[in-house]
């Protein structure tokens, strides 16, 4: 269990088209419920949720973006710095041209505005309950041309793989802001045993160089 006085804060956006299910999925692990109909999210919202993490506690700060193109713009204020990205995809989309074309635009948005080098990307499967497309992980992984991400399927209406989706996400980034955390410490810590040589000056006064 962590003696650490301070809660450290794990950041995580979520992107992708509107309408993918990107609230639903906030609305489901946040607050345990499925709205059939959910009002498109205007910019961006915001979610926090206090979580354990093998008796470490943390908060989980939770974007979630607006899909719409005239929103596009605002998009990278939000995702930057941040140590977790889902980036999802409709599994109802009847056109495969679409989802690459969609996976392409957001991916290129992450290489290019998210400064975060240790970040985690993690693929997210929406709407896996009412699902058009048939094809299995490794199809879509050929489909897309995506073999480093982790890969997860998910139905915010039947509460499926919601849970292990945030859980591994929070879990895999905590140790990377623990390092973060601690890479900060050292450096403030040799600041101050390092500070500023003294030396003695003949006029028996001190002088800083």
């Amino acid at each position: 269990m962590s003696d650490r006085l301070t809660t450290l804060h794990i950041k995580c956006v979520i992107l992708g088209e509107a309408n993918v299910g990107k609230t639903s999925l906030i609305t489901r692990y946040f607050y345990g419920k499925f709205h059939q109909f959910c009002e498109s999210t205007i910019g961006c919202s915001f979610s926090n949720k206090a979580i354990d993490i093998d008796g470490t506690k943390y908060k989980l700060d939770v974007w979630d973006t607006a899909g719409q193109e005239k929103y596009r713009g605002l998009m990278p204020m939000y995702y930057r710095n941040a140590d977790i990205v889902f980036l999802c995809i409709d599994l109802t989309e009847r056109n495969q041209s679409r989802l690459i074309e969609n996976y392409n635009y957001w991916t290129s948005q992450i290489s290019k505005h998210s400064d975060n080098p240790n970040r985690i990307v993690v693929l997210v499967g929406t709407k896996q309950d009412h699902r058009l497309q048939s094809m299995t992980e490794e199809q879509i992984r050929e489909l897309l041309k995506e073999n480093d991400y982790k890969y997860f399927e998910t139905s915010s209406k039947s509460n499926t793989g919601i849970t292990e989706l945030f859980q591994y996400a929070a879990k895999t980034a905590s140790s990377i802001v623990d390092e973060r955390e601690k890479q900060i410490i050292d450096t403030a810590r040799n600041n101050l045993t390092i500070g500023n040589p003294i030396i003695k000056q003949s006029g028996g006064g001190y002088s800083c160089c």
